[in-house]
């Protein structure tokens, strides 16, 4: 699995019923996504994922998580958490909060908070 495929899965697991329209997925991306249909469809193949249009918009599809890409998603969390836990275990306590508040200068937490 790549970081982008675990950042789907991470949006996807925090989304209500686990879906989101494709567009509202690529936006809350780390990193811009040129391709996310490929993306998406790479991980539908994976077993991950599941496609459906939106009944009411035809143009419209959701992306949701099913049941293999949710327990994919929990069996690696501990992973990604130690992770980065060793990443900043050189720094003290201080130093992540002032890392935290300088980050949310530059970071909003909604990319949308700006708009």
């Amino acid at each position: 699995l790549t970081k982008q495929q675990y950042n789907v899965l991470r949006i996807l697991r925090g989304a209500e019923e686990h879906r989101l329209p494709v567009i509202q997925l690529r936006d809350r991306l780390i990193e811009e996504q040129p391709d996310i249909t490929r993306l998406i469809e790479r991980m539908i193949k994976k077993n991950l994922l599941n496609k459906y249009r939106d009944n009411r918009d035809k143009r419209k599809f959701y992306i949701q998580l099913n049941k293999k890409g949710l327990e994919k998603c929990h069996a690696l969390d501990p992973i990604v958490q130690a992770w980065g836990m060793d990443m900043f275990s050189c720094y003290s306590e201080q130093e992540k909060t002032q890392l935290t508040d300088l980050l949310h200068l530059i970071v909003p937490k909604d990319k949308n908070e700006n708009t």
